[in-house]
């Protein structure tokens, strides 16, 4: 199994999505010097300083992990935990398909049809160079750059034009889309009224269970829910029986 600190967290209202650093802080009351995050560690000898920077980013994890373990098993939310890291074992979870690196990528269902065709072929040259280098995807390339491209806003340099057209070339079965993405449908008026019902229902269900409303369903999540998607996080594991119970007792 996996423990993940920073979803422990989440569980037990810490702030969604908190730092290593931010997290050790409030555990172990210790600050944590982040002056090094981007130093060039092919350089060797390593200083002094720069090894205690690296001896630091792992010394505290056990001790983070025995102090978030404990109150997850105090507050009955351990085995939430063990639902929320399975998937992170999933190997399909890191082979996204085309249509996931898209709709992962800000923006690009808006863009005119003859502007999405390139973005969509950007977003998975992006992909696939983010794998490669064992990299985040925005590390390669932001979004905002990406639709610039594509809208012929901004030019790619000649190496990395050559890089793409070649990518391209090799996987164009692959980037073939049966149809282009189109943007989420704005709510209409009953979905609205009925969205506000369930963020209540869903606020009541954070207070209850010390939880930040967004970690039981964020806006987006919740519109998926009420259209039907049932792979939304609401239709499964802990947070289908809370909102199922409650919405009972509501009732």
């Amino acid at each position: 199994s996996l423990f993940d600190t920073q979803i422990a967290a989440s569980l037990l209202n810490y702030p969604v999505q908190i730092s290593y650093q931010a997290l050790t802080e409030i555990l172990q009351d210790v600050y944590l010097d982040k002056s090094h995050t981007r130093y060039d560690w092919t350089k060797r000898p390593l200083p002094k300083d720069v090894v205690e920077y690296a001896l630091d980013d792992v010394r505290y994890l056990l001790p983070n992990f025995k102090k978030l373990k404990h109150e997850l098993t105090i507050s009955k939310k351990i085995q939430w935990l063990d639902e929320e890291t399975r998937f992170l074992l999933d190997q399909e979870l890191y082979e996204p398909s085309i249509e996931q690196i898209c709709y992962k990528t800000k923006g690009l269902s808006r863009l005119d049809n003859k502007f999405q065709v390139k973005a969509i072929k950007l977003a998975a040259w992006r992909e696939s160079n983010a794998q490669q280098k064992n990299k985040p995807r925005k590390w390669i390339m932001s979004d905002e750059k990406l639709l610039d491209y594509a809208c012929g806003k901004s030019k790619l340099s000649t190496r990395s034009k050559k890089l793409f057209d070649d990518f391209v070339k090799e996987s164009s079965e692959t980037l073939s889309l049966s149809e282009l993405l189109t943007p989420q449908k704005p709510l209409t008026s009953s979905e609205k009224n009925k969205k506000n019902e369930l963020q209540r229902l869903i606020n009541s269900i954070a207070e209850a269970y010390n939880l930040r409303p967004e970690v039981i369903s964020t806006s987006k999540s919740l519109i998926r829910f009420m259209r039907g998607d049932l792979s939304a996080p609401l239709c499964n594991g802990w947070r289908s029986k809370l909102f199922n119970k409650e919405e009972l007792n509501a009732k």
